[in-house]
């Protein structure tokens, strides 16, 4: 089942983040989890609400303590004077409390798995005066899962990676003084493209009765298929051939090297009806690689994309609303900040758009851009939101996200679809716009932070027509 198609997340053994919360700060900590949910994937976020059906019961008391105690492994704690005053957030408390003080006796950083977050004043008591915290009402969603991410990869290094299967091959292929061979394409998979490897044991060593269940396992786990072919078949039982089969089978992209091979002099004749069937790329070894980035780059991109995809769908089942009606689709905003402090900025505009106006927002990440996330998940509007470090800071400078919109643009045929560019700056100072707007792409509002919301809502009537002309 695709995620399009689920209509509900996975319930997993384990949760990588789990967020104990006061009623009263729903709203907020919705959207950080599912930023996050969206940099980790579906299924490892809890929230209760989205596993209501799971907590049901006279038990939901116990079934709480255990995540937060056990079953997760970061526990984001968000402090006001509600949570401190709750008997459900209490309970929550003294099993989280009561792992601190065990965590905390183990040593070696092992505490880190509690991170307070600061969503509203007041204090809860237990948590000392010296508690570093990180403040929501300071920080954009994104930004947060952000933090929330790299703090799940001290205790799970692949945590939110995406995950490619790296066939086994012959053993000429492992040799690491060859130009072409896995160990090497294994660390450019890790490194370069950020992709977690599979499989993590050698599968050959199982039984043959344990290995299709195990192969099975670990392709189901994989987003894509790596594979290096060889002149001579995987014996005994041409596992190469098993491998690729089954990883066609649960339609996972393939991607396989053949290099210079000359396929019609591979004496094999079931090795070469497969190396042709198999699509296989021929050519260098380093463009083979470079492709692989670029393509396993995208694959994540629309992994993203379907996380967010079905949150808008499941937000649309809890509200009531019909989920085929599309003209009642939220609009998506893509968002970039060049701003020194962009909680004072992105505050605002948060506010209006999303709690107001009932606009989806993406914030770009620390690597993201306009053009990289664009073909996966088109948008219906660009907002860049920039203040005096824009113009003062040549790494801030919004100049290389505009071009990217005007890129993008340009590649519109139909008027009625190229999504508007919206620049808010805060103020003051006033902006030097002559040295903020080197490209000027179509569409383009330029609106100061003390008139925001006038000056939005221009940029916002061209971005619900776009959303309707591309329905």
């Amino acid at each position: 089942m695709t995620l399009s198609t689920q209509t509900r997340r996975p319930i997993p053994d384990r949760f990588l983040v789990a967020f104990s919360f006061a009623g009263e700060q729903r709203d907020l900590v919705r959207t950080i989890a599912e930023a996050t949910e969206q940099l980790l994937g579906l299924g490892t976020v809890f929230y209760d609400e989205w596993y209501e059906g799971h907590l049901a019961g006279t038990s939901a008391d116990l079934k709480l303590q255990d995540i937060y105690r056990s079953r997760s492994d970061v526990v984001v704690m968000c402090a006001s004077s509600a949570y401190g005053s709750k008997a459900w957030t209490l309970a929550e408390w003294d099993s989280i409390r009561a792992r601190h003080m065990k965590l905390r006796a183990e040593g070696s950083g092992a505490s880190d798995r509690l991170l307070p977050l600061r969503v509203a004043d007041g204090d809860v008591e237990g948590l000392l005066d010296n508690t570093i915290w990180l403040d929501a009402r300071q920080r954009t969603p994104g930004y947060l899962a952000d933090l929330i991410l790299q703090r799940v990869r001290k205790f799970v290094a692949e945590a939110g990676r995406p995950r490619a299967f790296l066939a086994q091959t012959q053993s000429d292929m492992e040799d690491e003084s060859q130009p072409v061979n896995r160990p090497k394409l294994r660390r450019f998979l890790e490194q370069d493209c950020q992709y977690a490897v599979s499989p993590t044991n050698d599968l050959l060593d199982l039984e043959t009765a344990e290995y299709q269940p195990a192969l099975q396992t670990e392709l189901g786990r994989c987003q894509a298929f790596v594979q290096l072919l060889s002149r001579n078949p995987w014996k005994p039982g041409r596992y190469d051939q098993l491998q690729f089969t089954a990883a066609g089978d649960r339609k996972l992209t393939q991607f396989c090297f053949k290099g210079d091979m000359a396929v019609e002099a591979v004496a094999d004749e079931k090795q070469k009806g497969f190396i042709a069937s198999s699509n296989a790329i021929a050519g260098q070894f380093e463009d083979f690689k470079q492709h692989l980035q670029t393509k396993l780059g995208t694959l994540a991109d629309a992994q993203r994309t379907a996380v967010r995809q079905f949150q808008e769908a499941d937000r649309r089942r809890r509200s009531g609303k019909d989920e085929t009606a599309s003209e009642n689709d939220q609009p998506l905003v893509r968002v970039a900040i060049r701003a020194h402090n962009a909680n004072e900025i992105w505050g605002p505009v948060f506010d209006f758009l999303f709690l107001q106006e009932n606009v989806l927002l993406d914030e770009l990440g620390p690597d993201g851009s306009f053009a990289g996330k664009h073909p996966t998940e088109p948008c219906h509007g660009f907002l860049i939101l920039c203040d005096e470090k824009a113009q003062n800071d040549e790494a801030c400078s919004p100049r290389d996200a505009l071009a990217q919109c005007r890129m993008i643009q340009s590649q519109l045929t139909d008027a009625s679809q190229v999504p508007p560019v919206a620049i808010v700056f805060r103020v003051p100072p006033d902006p030097a716009w002559s040295r903020l707007l080197k490209s000027t792409p179509k569409c383009l509002h330029r609106v100061l932070g003390d008139n925001l919301e006038d000056g939005l809502r221009e940029f916002l009537q061209q971005v619900r027509g776009v959303r309707r002309a591309v329905s």
